[in-house]
């Protein structure tokens, strides 16, 4: 989305087309759909930059720009924290091919490692010398005999909760804007939802997502019942370590809908419940004003008259 002048210029043009007034666009440039910055008033060292969502880490692809500060950050404070849930996961299911950090000890004796899950369950203990003092090592496994009893202890993952939800929030709105272009970043009640990208650390939007398996294909949806408006945005993230794939299910509400009323009925959610969801995975919402006039009413309270597949 918006890579190319190009593309810019035909999606503003359809947007300014709509019946809706987009006096919010100025000046008339490429905007961080994080910050809501012009790319033009960003300093040199924090130009746009390719945003992965999800991480590509976990499958990603390149879907939209963002400037390099939003980037980065977001990969430093957010995007570590959904690729450790999907390690935790498999860590506590000794899935094939999880790894995890342990930590040794051999009387006063500490050594790092890692321990690799094999066929069976199997356990493999890798000993490391950038992660242990390589002066030490050699006399302290020097020690060691073969089915020799050793203690160890995980070393914990860097998970936090609030930068998790955060992380996957940024993932889902991401996905939105790349479909929806900038018709999001009108949307004042998105606000919370930049803020909360902005400021991983505080909790400004509860969870709105679920990794149980509700039978829906990755994509972009829209529900139109009272309680549950808004986009479910549907997305996989695949661990490389074990090749374990997760699918995640997030519900950002229409605007004037509350997130906390979303969460609440989110979390009624059961696998197998039936949702009333329409598919706008692949309907142009970028280039068609007729769409793009449609959707935004929509978004305000009126119906969605589009063609939408089941």
């Amino acid at each position: 989305m918006l890579i190319t002048t190009e593309q810019y210029d035909s999606h503003f043009n359809a947007l300014i087309s709509s019946s809706i007034v987009y006096d919010k666009l100025t000046p008339l440039v490429p905007i961080c759909p994080i910050c809501l910055q012009p790319f033009s008033d960003i300093q040199a060292t924090s130009v746009a930059t390719k945003e992965d969502a999800p991480p590509q880490s976990l499958g990603g692809t390149k879907v939209v720009l963002t400037c390099k500060k939003c980037n980065n950050s977001a990969g430093r404070d957010i995007d570590i924290h959904l690729v450790n849930l999907l390690k935790h996961l498999d860590q506590r299911n000794f899935h094939k091919g999880s790894t995890r950090r342990v930590r040794i000890y051999d009387g006063s004796d500490i050594v790092n490692g890692v321990l690799t899950v094999s066929d069976n369950k199997k356990l493999t203990l890798e000993i490391l010398k950038k992660i242990n003092d390589s002066r030490k090592l050699p006399n302290i496994l020097s020690k060691w005999e073969p089915e020799r009893n050793l203690s160890f202890t995980n070393q914990k993952l860097k998970l936090s909760e609030i930068n998790l939800n955060t992380g996957i929030l940024k993932t889902a709105y991401i996905l939105l804007y790349s479909k929806l272009g900038y018709s999001v970043l009108l949307w004042e009640e998105y606000n919370q939802i930049r803020e909360q990208i902005q400021k991983p650390n505080l909790t400004i939007v509860p969870p709105l997502w679920t990794m149980q398996d509700l039978g829906i294909k990755d994509g972009i949806y829209y529900n139109n019942e009272c309680w549950l408006k808004g986009f479910f945005v549907v997305f996989s993230v695949t661990n490389p370590d074990t090749q374990k794939k997760r699918q995640i299910t997030v519900l950002l509400p229409a605007p004037q809908s509350d997130f906390q009323v979303a969460n609440f009925f989110l979390r009624k959610i059961r696998p197998g419940d039936k949702l009333r969801i329409g598919n706008i995975t692949n309907i142009d919402f970028l280039t068609c004003s007729q769409n793009i006039n449609q959707l935004n009413q929509w978004a305000y309270g009126k119906s969605l008259l589009i063609y939408v597949s089941s």
